[in-house]
């Protein structure tokens, strides 16, 4: 009988077979899943930004209060707002909104928590939008350092966008995660390509075809889903021009690369028509329709280099030109163009300076990594890694690294103003979650009034809170585009006190607020203001005007307040 080869084992074999098997069982991480000291820092400061972020107050410059509003609006009528239901001096007239979804999302946040829920919810999508920006530039440098460095540029070339909740705050987010897709993309067909080389299959990364399904949504979201258009054209575009630098026009046709990015495109363009307005949903973003509820054009003016935001911008125009002199690794035709495009646009109108910032450290952080000597880290296959880990030396210092990651997030969780609610904590005074600009006062004062003003006259971005706080018909609102010319000038020169009077009657304005810090003429017109005008209600911050034809409510200013 013939015994097979291997049927009987030594005690020695026996026993080590069960040594191997009670190692693998040593409660030890894998160093793919473990934390070290450095990711540590990286969280600690993570949560250092996420509570900055969750403590900021709410600033009125974004038009918030006018998209919670539209939000409202939505979700009670299953319809889009009208001119008429935001502005009454705007009836008649067509209306765009671009951004329905932000103003649903912003409503809901609202709906839940007040200002503390839109509080939170800026903050998690800033940190989303920023930790999607860190991995970007980790893969693409491999560094963890760099990986800082270019989140500390996006920020401080985009510090006035970053620190505003708007609908472009969800823009910024689907524009952090195109980039992804990119570098993942890029990451992925270069894997594919060396396993395929020898067979001569031409490389496809699937993840790719998550572009159009974040422009879709992004379409919904805000109008600046043209600048996603427009740097995944320059993704898709600039490709054929090196095809053509390295083999000539004669081949771009044939190169499988370009034929799958033009396709990307295509399907990208084609997912932007799928939103409640259709086309005009391009139109209103180019700004061929005058009639969006905020178009963005209207949100910034030309950018000053010797202002805050334009001297980060100088800065960082120069530390592009070094590296295109001093990188060892040279530009293609895509990031120069994405980096000119933000720019130019950037200087036309500082709206665009945030984007230009988000592309800008994209294209730079690379280019910074090579210049000092930095090579990114060779990607390892699966296989190879998993053999590699079993020739690595025990390091039971990763769980306890570990551990103090995941106790440094719950305990930025429990100091961040959203566990107020769940620890019975006293919530935040509602004067510290929105911005010092806020007219808190007046709309306590017109809650409390039994007033029913034909119409409301205030600064734009104080009407968007008052009209949502006190359901009062007003003369303008951030959406200035929506109002006729005539309009928005009278509204310009009752702003600066020239014959406010007229204006008011010609508008059947019978409640004016003004803004002591801004209107400091108009404060002085005010308190000379004879019959039919009165002051019905003041504070350190603004002061009311109502017509003799209202009812005439107690006199409350802060002073008399506190002497009663």
């Amino acid at each position: 009988m013939t015994v097979p080869s291997g049927s009987f084992r030594s005690s020695a074999e026996q026993a080590g077979t069960r040594r191997l098997c009670s190692m693998a069982l040593t409660p030890i991480l894998s160093p793919r899943f473990g934390f070290g000291p450095s990711h540590v820092v990286v969280c600690l400061l993570w949560m250092v930004v996420y509570l900055i972020l969750s403590y900021l107050p709410l600033a009125t410059s974004g038009g918030v209060w006018r998209h919670v509003a539209a939000g409202e609006h939505i979700c009670a009528h299953r319809t889009l707002p009208s001119a008429t239901d935001a502005l009454p001096l705007a009836a008649g007239r067509p209306a765009t909104d671009t951004s329905w979804l932000s103003d649903v999302l912003l409503y809901g946040a609202d709906l839940i928590g007040g200002p503390a829920g839109l509080s939170t919810l800026y903050a998690c999508v800033v940190l989303q939008t920023l930790s999607i920006l860190g991995a970007v530039f980790y893969l693409q440098t491999g560094r963890k350092r760099f990986s800082i460095v270019g989140v500390a540029l996006v920020t401080a070339l985009g510090f006035h966008g970053i620190t505003v909740l708007r609908p472009a705050t969800f823009g910024l987010l689907c524009l952090s995660g195109l980039l992804l897709v990119f570098v993942i993309n890029e990451r992925r067909s270069r894997a594919l390509a060396e396993r395929e080389r020898c067979r001569g299959a031409d490389v496809l990364s699937c993840s790719i075809w998550l572009a159009p399904i974040l422009l879709a949504l992004w379409t919904n979201l805000d109008s600046s889903f043209v600048v996603g258009a427009a740097v995944l054209a320059a993704w898709a575009g600039c490709s054929a021009i090196d095809v053509v630098a390295r083999q000539g026009i004669a081949t771009v046709l044939e190169d499988a690369d370009c034929r799958r990015r033009l396709l990307v495109l295509e399907v990208s363009l084609a997912a932007t028509l799928l939103n409640p307005l259709g086309l005009d949903a391009w139109l209103a973003a180019l700004g061929l329709r005058p009639d969006v509820l905020g178009a963005a054009t209207a949100l910034g003016s030309p950018l000053v280099l010797g202002s805050l935001a334009g001297v980060p911008f100088a800065m960082a125009c120069l530390a592009a030109g070094y590296l295109l002199k001093k990188s060892p690794k040279p530009f293609t035709a895509s990031e120069i163009l994405l980096f000119t495009g933000g720019a130019l646009a950037a200087a036309w109108n500082s709206y665009y300076l945030i984007w230009f910032g988000l592309l800008a450290a994209y294209v730079m952080v690379p280019h910074i990594a090579k210049t000092f000597g930095v090579a990114p880290r060779v990607h390892v296959p699966e296989v190879a890694e998993a053999a590699r880990e079993c020739h690595l030396p025990p390091q039971p210092l990763q769980f306890s690294y570990t551990l103090i990651c995941v106790m440094v997030v719950g305990v930025a969780g429990l100091l961040s103003p959203a566990a107020n609610r769940t620890l019975g904590a006293r919530p935040r005074p509602r004067d510290h979650m929105v911005a010092r600009q806020t007219p808190l006062g007046v709309a306590d004062w017109l809650d409390a009034q039994n007033l029913c003003p034909k119409l409301m006259w205030a600064m734009p971005d104080w009407c968007d809170y008052l009209s949502l706080r006190t359901d009062t018909p007003v003369m303008v609102n951030s959406a200035l585009a929506m109002l006729p010319d005539q309009v928005r000038s009278d509204s310009a020169r009752l702003e600066q006190g020239e014959r406010w009077q007229t204006i008011a009657d010609r508008y059947a304005v019978d409640l004016i607020v003004i803004d002591k810090e801004r209107q400091r003429r108009m404060t002085q017109l005010a308190r000379r203001a004879g019959w039919p005008w009165h002051i019905a209600y003041e504070d350190k911050q603004s002061l009311v005007l109502t017509r003799a034809d209202q009812p005439s409510p107690r006199l409350a200013t802060i002073g008399q307040e506190e002497s009663t």
